[in-house]
């Protein structure tokens, strides 16, 4: 743990290509293909055009990781009622849900 310390000593100027280059190494033995390098990059501009412009960046990594589960409890859903969209109104207990999900949209997407 005393070598971590020393780290903290490193410039960040001399230490963050270091970390780069390591990072896109271990992505490219993992993946051997060019397309992992790529989309690793595209995600790091998002990353910095997101803090140059005051984005949030937990919400999307949220969104981001939650969206998989998500879609597929969907398509189950979907699929365990015959693809009829109007399930979701079914029960007095989703229909509450729902109301409240929208009025959070509302109350939060309100101009200050």
């Amino acid at each position: 743990m005393r070598a971590m310390g020393g780290l903290a000593k490193i410039p960040a100027t001399r230490l963050l290509p270091v970390v780069l280059l390591v990072s896109l190494t271990a992505i490219y033995v993992q993946e051997t293909s060019m397309f992992a390098i790529w989309s690793t990059l595209a995600f790091g501009v998002l990353g910095w055009v997101m803090r140059k412009l005051a984005v949030p960046v937990l919400p999307f990594v949220i969104a981001f990781i939650l969206a998989g589960p998500i879609e597929r409890s969907a398509r189950e859903a979907f699929a365990a009622s015959g693809a009829d969209p109007w399930f979701l109104f079914s029960s007095p207990t989703s229909v509450i849900l729902l109301l409240l999900a929208l009025a959070a949209l509302m109350f939060l997407g309100r101009e200050r």
